[in-house]
C-alpha cells in the first residue's frame, strides 16, 4: 500500500452515525482476497425480495444495523427489475 499523505487522526463522533477513527489518502493498494460472506448473508442478497424485506431479513439474522445499512446503501439489495430501469420499490424514477 502507498500512502500519500500523514494520517488524520482526529476522532468524530456523532449521535447518529457510528464513530470515525483515524483515515488515510491511499495512492495504490492490492487486495489480497475476496472477501468472505456468510452463506445466509449471500442469499438475502441474491434472492428477488424487495430491499426493506431483505434488510429486515439481514438484521433478523443477527448484522449489525451499520453493515446492514452498508449493504443497502450499495444498491445490492431490492427487486432486480427496479434495479434494472433505475427505479426505486416506491415507483419513483432516478434521472
Amino acid at each position: 500500500m502507498t500512502i500519500l499523505e500523514g494520517m488524520d487522526s482526529d476522532v468524530k463522533l456523532s449521535d447518529l452515525l457510528r464513530p470515525i477513527g483515524a483515515s488515510v489518502n491511499v495512492e495504490r493498494m492490492h487486495v489480497t482476497e475476496n472477501p468472505k460472506i456468510p452463506k445466509k448473508v449471500d442469499r438475502i442478497v441474491a434472492d428477488e425480495l424487495k430491499a426493506r424485506e431483505a434488510a429486515h431479513g439481514l438484521y433478523d439474522l443477527g448484522l449489525d444495523v451499520y453493515k446492514v445499512a452498508m449493504i443497502l446503501s450499495s444498491g445490492a439489495l431490492g427487486l432486480h427489475s427496479a434495479q434494472k430501469n433505475g427505479s426505486d420499490e416506491m415507483g419513483y424514477h432516478s434521472d
